[in-house]
C-alpha cells in the first residue's frame, strides 16, 4: 500500500520534477494525529497497578484478638446466666414468703370455726336426734382440720409441758401437788402453728409452787 501512495504522489507532481513528500499514516499506527493524546499501548509483560494498602494484621497474630473476644463473650454469657438464676431465686422466694403470709392470715381467720365445733362436740348429746347432728359436726370438723393439717397447720398440746411463755399464754394458775411448779395442767384454748411458725398461742392454766399454797399473811 505504501508504494501505490508513493508513484501517486510521484504522478501528481509539477513539471519541475520535484516530489512533494507527504507523511503517510499507515495501518499500523506509526504516527499519530496532533491533539490526540492516547494512552501508551499495554505490554504484555506489563503489571496491574497496585491496589490500596491492605491493613496489617495487629501484632501477635489474627488469632489473638478473636480468642481474646471469645472469652469475653464467654465471661458476659456467665455472668448474665448467673444474675438470672439469682434473680429467678429471689422470686421464688418472695412467692413463697408471699403465700405464707396469705394462708396465715387465712387460717388465722379460720381458727375461731374450729373453736366453735370443739365446743359444740363437746357437749352431751341429750338424746337420738343430738347424737346424729353431732356425729355430723364431727364429720365436717375432721374434713376441715385434716385440709389444714395438709396446708402445714399444727396443734400445740402444751398439757404436761413445761410452761413456754413464747408458746404458751397462761391466764390462770393452780395450786395443785400433782405437777411440778411451771408445769401446764390445763389447756383452755388450743394452740397452733402453721409450718413450723406460732400462728396462736395456747391459753392454759399453770400450776404454781410445786403444789404448794403460799401461806396468807
Amino acid at each position: 500500500m505504501r508504494d501505490r501512495e508513493d508513484q501517486r504522489l510521484s504522478s501528481d507532481s509539477g513539471d519541475d520534477g520535484e516530489v512533494e513528500i507527504l507523511e503517510i499514516v499507515g495501518l499500523d499506527g506509526e504516527a499519530t494525529p496532533p491533539g490526540l493524546d492516547l494512552p501508551p499501548p499495554s505490554r504484555p509483560d506489563a503489571r496491574p497497578a497496585a491496589g490500596p494498602p491492605r491493613p496489617e494484621p495487629p501484632a501477635g497474630g489474627g488469632g489473638g484478638g478473636e480468642s481474646a473476644g471469645l472469652e469475653a463473650g464467654d465471661d458476659r454469657l456467665l455472668r448474665l446466666r448467673a444474675d438470672y438464676d439469682n434473680l429467678r431465686k429471689r422470686i421464688d422466694r418472695e412467692r413463697q414468703e408471699y403465700e405464707l403470709h396469705a394462708n396465715l392470715a387465712l387460717i388465722g381467720r379460720l381458727l375461731p370455726i374450729l373453736d366453735s365445733f370443739e365446743r359444740a362436740l363437746a357437749i352431751e348429746a341429750a338424746g337420738a336426734g343430738d347424737v346424729a347432728f353431732r356425729e355430723g359436726c364431727a364429720m365436717i370438723y375432721k374434713q376441715l382440720t385434716d385440709e389444714l393439717r395438709r396446708q402445714g397447720l399444727r396443734a400445740i398440746h402444751p398439757v404436761g409441758a413445761s410452761f413456754d411463755p413464747e408458746m404458751h399464754d397462761a391466764v390462770a394458775t393452780d395450786a395443785t401437788a400433782a405437777a411440778p411448779a411451771n408445769t401446764v395442767v390445763e389447756e383452755l384454748r388450743r394452740g397452733y402453728l402453721f409450718r413450723s411458725r406460732l400462728l396462736r398461742p395456747a391459753m392454759v392454766k399453770v400450776s404454781t409452787n410445786g403444789g404448794q399454797v403460799p401461806e396468807s399473811e
